[in-house]
């Protein structure tokens, strides 16, 4: 059966449906209790944005269930960028405020993804993801 979809890609593909879900409803809730203290949108656009990029890894691991190469490039970038935001942000944090918690926090965030990434570029997933 070669259209079998390895068990790695359902794992990623899965992983970020579900993260970008939960990320999607807690920056839902970032702008609704932004708008209800009177801040209005435009102080809330973090959480707009969180929503934007949510939506688009979600989308993203639907994709790449499909077995869209363009997804999985996408998901793999975006991997990186969180990877590399979480240490500039952790970084930032530990020089301000004398405080590591940020920074063990985003080596347990980073420490996944590192596997993630690793998955998305196995000749595997590449394969699988050759379909579209």
């Amino acid at each position: 059966m070669p259209n079998e979809r390895p068990t790695s890609v359902s794992v990623v593909g899965w992983f970020f449906i579900v993260i970008g879900g939960l990320s999607f409803m807690s920056a839902v809730g970032y702008v609704a209790v932004s708008v209800l203290e009177g801040k209005g949108v435009a102080d809330a656009w973090p959480g707009l944005l969180q929503i934007a990029f949510a939506g688009f890894i979600a989308y993203g691991g639907f994709g790449l269930l499909r077995g869209s190469s363009s997804m999985r490039k996408a998901l793999e970038l975006s991997s990186y960028l969180i990877v590399v935001l979480l240490i500039i942000f952790s970084t930032i944090w530990v020089s301000t405020y004398s405080s590591w918690g940020p920074l063990i926090s985003a080596f347990v965030y980073a420490v996944p993804l590192i596997f993630v990434i690793r998955a998305l570029r196995s000749e595997k997933v590449k394969i699988y993801a050759s379909k579209t």
